[in-house]
């Protein structure tokens, strides 16, 4: 019998920080996650392109993936102001 794991681990540090974007190229200020195993997890607020330890990664392939990717980096802003 076949079992499905899921691991999604929560983060244990959330900031913000101001840097170039790559894909942009203008100084934005990214949202990041930083996990426990994992390396961190940054998201551009400007352009929604998100990035990770091996560089950026690829959007998804639907309509308004990058308004999707800036709101979800929003709520992330917002909880680490609190």
């Amino acid at each position: 019998m076949n079992n499905v794991h899921i691991h999604a681990p929560k983060p244990i540090k959330r900031m913000i920080q101001w840097g170039k974007c790559m894909d942009c190229k203008k100084r934005s200020p990214f949202a990041i996650l930083l996990y426990d195993w994992y390396g961190p997890e940054m998201t551009c607020m400007r352009c929604g392109r998100h990035y990770n330890d091996d560089g950026w990664c690829a959007l998804d392939f639907i309509r308004n993936s990058r308004e999707t990717s800036k709101a979800q980096a929003r709520k992330a802003w917002k909880r680490a102001i609190k």
